[in-house]
């Protein structure tokens, strides 16, 4: 009689570590099967990198209708400390604190998938998740 109450047990354990593992499974996947680290929103003027599976902002791209787009990057203390010993930017805010607002250039592109692009390619290269 023992025997089925303690397969029972097992059963729900493990439907229960199903359970949990499955909320923390990430929101999106790229197509290698690895969790989608950047995820671009917005239309031809505003954009927004967005980390899907934590909700983290990383960069907004707005287009000033003149054919240029300026990047904002959103960056931790100590990205921001890495970051400023290869690249000055050209303006620093701490309005979003602890997060810093960093601003490098503006971008001269054709489209904003373009500026996209180079925005999420400086991410990849300052190695920001």
């Amino acid at each position: 009689m023992s025997a089925p109450y303690s397969t029972s047990i097992v059963s729900r354990a493990a439907s229960l570590r199903r359970f949990v593992a499955g909320l923390f499974r990430p929101v999106m996947m790229e197509q290698e099967g690895e969790p989608a680290t950047y995820f671009l929103a917005g239309d031809e003027s505003y954009s927004a990198c967005i980390n899907p599976n934590t909700g983290k902002l990383f960069a907004t791209i707005w287009h000033d209708g003149y054919g240029k787009f300026d990047p904002t990057h959103y960056v931790s203390i100590l990205d921001a400390l890495r970051i400023l010993r290869h690249d000055r930017p050209v303006s620093i805010r701490l309005r979003s604190f602890p997060r810093l607002t960093f601003e490098f250039f503006r971008l001269k592109c054709r489209s904003m998938a373009e500026a996209q692009d180079q925005v999420e390619t400086l991410l990849i290269c300052w190695r920001i998740t």
